[in-house]
C-alpha cells in the first residue's frame, strides 16, 4: 500500500518537476520579449513596439511567474508527501535512524528496556515540543490511568480523519512551536505599566494637528511640535526591548499558525476541544502578526522616522499590540492545553491508519493475554506472532535456549502494554489486559561514575519491582534475574524473590535459562510454565519463535560452542 503510494508520488514527482522547468523557460522566453520590445522600441520609433509588449507579451510573462510559484508549491508538497510515506514505510520495514537516547525518555529505564525511545522517534510527528513531550510521558506511563478509556474513544474520533492529519503532519516535520515559551512571552506585558505620562503623545499629536487647521503661530506649532518629538523619542527609547521580543513572539505564532487552520479543522469533527471549535485561536494569530508587522517598521530607520515624525505611530501600533496580547492570552491556556492533547493523538493514531493493530480492551479477570502479539519494531515481513492466553496466573517463568526468543516475546508484551494502557492501537489480532503500573529489569548495565557492579545495580532494579509490588498492583517484566552472580547463589535467590513476588500485588513474567527455576510450579499452582525450542537440522540451528506451554526441554550452548571450535 505504501510502496505503491511511494512509487506513484516518485513518478508524480518527475512529472511536475518537468512542468516546473517549462514554465521557468517559457517565463525565461516571455520576459526576454517584454524587455526586448520595450527597448527597442526606443530604437526604432512609430511602430509601437512598447504597445505590443505591454498588451502582448507582459500578461503571458507575469502568468508564467505566477503559474511557475504555484508549480514550484505544489511539487514542495509532493515533496513532503512523499518524504511523511518514506517515514511510516521506514516504521514498517524498520529502517528508521533513532536520535532519541533511553536518557532523554520520561523514565529511562523503562524505555532502555522496552526500546520506547525508538517506538518514540518513529511516533513522534507532533508539531508542538509539549505534545512530543506528553508523548515521551504517555510511552513511558507517565498518566494518570483513571482516563484511559477517554483517550481511547478520542483516539478513535481521528479515524475518518487521516487527510486533515496528514496535511498537519507533514506541516510538522519543519519546525515545533514551544508553546510554553509562547506562554511565557504572552503572559508579560509588552510595555512597561510605569510609562503613564505616554499619553502626551497622541494628546501632544492631536493639539498640534488642531493648529495646524486652524492656522496656529509658528511658534506655538513649533513647541507643540518639539513636545510630541521629545516624548516620542522618549517613549521609543523606553521600549526599544519590546521589538525584539515582538520579533522573536512572530517567528513562534507565525509558525504555530500555520498549522492552526489545520487544528481548527480538526476539533470540528470531535466531540471534544471546544475552545478550538470557536476558531478564534487562527484569527488572534492573524491579527496579533499583522499588528507586528506594523510595529516592524523599526528595523527600516528611513520609514521609522518619517512615520514617527508625522503620526504617533509606535505608540498607536504598540497600544494595540498590548490590547491584542491581553485579549489573546485570556483563551490561550484553554485552546493550547487542547492544542497539546490532540497533537499527541495525531500520533498514536498513525498506528491504525498505516500499521495491521487492533484496539486493546480492558479485562479484570486476566491481566494480559493477546492472539497473534507482534513486535512493532520488527520488520513486518519478519514477524513473527504468538498467542498467549493462560488463566488464573500470578508469575510465568519462560525457559528456552538461547536466541530462541525470550528476550523479544517480553517486549513485544511491553511495549504492547504500555501502548494499551494509554490507549492508543496495539499490534495483534486481539488485546486483553488489566491496567496496572508496568515495571521491568531487562537491560541492566554497571555504571563507573556511581560505583556500582552489574550485579548491585541489577540488585537495585530488582528491589524497585518489589517495593513498588508491595504497594500496588505492578506488571514485572525480568529478564535472566541475578545473572550477575554464580549459579548456586542465582537459583536461591531467584527462588526466594519470586515466593516474595508471589506474596505482594505483583503479576508478571520471568525469562530464566535456570531450568531448576521451573520446578516452583509444583507448589505454586499461580505459577506456571513457558518456554521457546530449537531444532537442529543438518548442523543448522532453527528457531520458530512460538511461545508453547511448559518448562523448556533442549538446550544449545554446548553445541553452539562445539560448532564454533570453541569445544
Amino acid at each position: 500500500m505504501l510502496e505503491h503510494k511511494i512509487g506513484f508520488l516518485s513518478r508524480k514527482e518527475i512529472l511536475e518537476f518537468n512542468k516546473l522547468q517549462t514554465l521557468r523557460r517559457k517565463r525565461l522566453f516571455w520576459g526576454l520579449s517584454f524587455f526586448s520590445l520595450l527597448f527597442f522600441s526606443q530604437v526604432f520609433k512609430g511602430f509601437y513596439l512598447e504597445l505590443i509588449g505591454i498588451i502582448l507579451f507582459l500578461p503571458l510573462f507575469i502568468g508564467s511567474i505566477v503559474g511557475s510559484r504555484r508549480q514550484s508549491l505544489f511539487l514542495a508538497s509532493l515533496i513532503q508527501l512523499k518524504s511523511f510515506y518514506l517515514r511510516q514505510s521506514s516504521f514498517l520495514n524498520s529502517s528508521f535512524e533513532s536520535s532519541t537516547s533511553a536518557e532523554q525518555m520520561s523514565d529511562p529505564d523503562l524505555a532502555r528496556d522496552l526500546d520506547l525511545n525508538l517506538l518514540f522517534d518513529q511516533l513522534n510527528l507532533c508539531f508542538s515540543k509539549q505534545g512530543e513531550e506528553q508523548l515521551n510521558r504517555w510511552l513511558c506511563q507517565d498518566f494518570a490511568q483513571s482516563n484511559l478509556q477517554q483517550r481511547q474513544s478520542r483516539l478513535k474520533e481521528l479515524i475518518p480523519l487521516s487527510g486533515p492529519i496528514r496535511r498537519l503532519q507533514i506541516l510538522s516535520q519543519k519546525q515545533k512551536v514551544d508553546l510554553s515559551q509562547l506562554d511565557l512571552e504572552l503572559s508579560r506585558p509588552f510595555i512597561d505599566p510605569r510609562l503613564k505620562w505616554s499619553w502626551l503623545i497622541p494628546i501632544s499629536w492631536g493639539i498640534l494637528m488642531a493648529l495646524v487647521i486652524i492656522g496656529a503661530p509658528v511658534n506655538l506649532l513649533k513647541i507643540v511640535f518639539f513636545i510630541f518629538i521629545a516624548t516620542s523619542l522618549y517613549y521609543l527609547n523606553h521600549t526599544q526591548y519590546m521589538l525584539s521580543r515582538l520579533e522573536s513572539l512572530s517567528l513562534q505564532m507565525g509558525e504555530l499558525n500555520k498549522k492552526m487552520g489545520w487544528l481548527e479543522k480538526i476539533s470540528l469533527r470531535l466531540s471534544y476541544a471546544p475552545s478550538l471549535k470557536q476558531k478564534t485561536a487562527s484569527k488572534d494569530l492573524k491579527k496579533m502578526n499583522r499588528l507586528i508587522a506594523f510595529i516592524g517598521v523599526r528595523t527600516n530607520p528611513i520609514l521609522f522616522y518619517v512615520l514617527n515624525t508625522l503620526l504617533p505611530w509606535d505608540f498607536l501600533f504598540s497600544r494595540l499590540c498590548e490590547r491584542s496580547r491581553a485579549r489573546f492570552y485570556q483563551d490561550f491556556k484553554l485552546w493550547a492545553q487542547e492544542a497539546i492533547e490532540i497533537d499527541t493523538f495525531l500520533s498514536l493514531i498513525n498506528l491504525h491508519t498505516y500499521r495491521k493493530t487492533v484496539w486493546p480492551e480492558m479485562d479484570q479477570k486476566s491481566f494480559v493475554s493477546c492472539i497473534e502479539l507482534a513486535h512493532p519494531l520488527i520488520p513486518e515481513d519478519k514477524i513473527v506472532t504468538n498467542d498467549f492466553n493462560p488463566e488464573n496466573f500470578q508469575a510465568m517463568i519462560i525457559t528456552g535456549s538461547n536466541m530462541s526468543g525470550k528476550s523479544t516475546f517480553l517486549r513485544a508484551v511491553g511495549i504492547n502494554f504500555c501502548l494499551a494502557q494509554i490507549g492508543a492501537p496495539v499490534f495483534a489480532k486481539s488485546f486483553h489486559f488489566s491496567p496496572m503500573k508496568i515495571i521491568s529489569c531487562i537491560r541492566v548495565s554497571d555504571s563507573l561514575r556511581d560505583g556500582k557492579s552489574y550485579f548491585f545495580a541489577e540488585v537495585q532494579r530488582m528491589k524497585k519491582i518489589l517495593k513498588s509490588a508491595e504497594l500496588e498492583k505492578v506488571f514485572f517484566l525480568i529478564d535472566e534475574p541475578l545473572r550477575g552472580t554464580n549459579n548456586q547463589e542465582r537459583l536461591i535467590g531467584n527462588q526466594r524473590y519470586l515466593k516474595k513476588l508471589l506474596q505482594s500485588q505483583g503479576q508478571g513474567f520471568i525469562c530464566t535459562h535456570d531450568l531448576e527455576l521451573t520446578k516452583m510450579t509444583e507448589n505454586n499452582p499461580t505459577v506456571i510454565n513457558y518456554h521457546f525450542s530449537d531444532e537442529w537440522i543438518k548442523d543448522d540451528l532453527h528457531f520458530d519463535y512460538k511461545i508453547k506451554k511448559g518448562p523448556s526441554t533442549t538446550t544449545n550452548a554446548l553445541k553452539i560452542l562445539d560448532k564454533e571450535g570453541l569445544l
